[in-house]
């Protein structure tokens, strides 16, 4: 439903434009209407819009270090759901996460040692 254009990253197939991003700002200017939710890390180094050649207005992405749901994560997601339709809500992590490290050793804020 939104991870279909990752194989095709892997595969080497389909591409982002400047063009096509232009074209979906101005298509999306005024309405949003993701297909999924995304609940992912706030690591610099990933960005599923890209990884998923999803574009402007594909994905309703939430970032929180180390994927914690806290009030605000939980209220973005049922805002997504109730307010926007999205009918999936994918979560995804990655290896070698640093906030997670943290949590582990003890050294995470509050928030996130939760």
């Amino acid at each position: 439903m939104c991870l279909e254009g990752f194989r095709n990253l892997l595969n080497g197939a389909g591409a982002l434009t400047a063009e096509s991003i232009l074209a979906r700002i101005k298509a999306t200017v005024s309405r949003q209407s993701p297909r999924c939710a995304v609940l992912t890390c706030s690591d610099s180094r990933l960005s599923h819009e890209l990884l998923t050649l999803s574009n402007i207005g594909g994905m309703f992405v939430v970032r929180i270090a180390g994927n914690v749901v806290t009030d605000a994560v939980y209220d973005s997601l049922k805002f997504a759901v109730e307010k926007l339709g999205v009918k999936k809500i994918y979560v995804i992590g990655h290896k070698r996460c640093g906030a997670v490290e943290l949590a582990f050793k003890g050294e995470a804020p509050p928030s996130l040692a939760a």
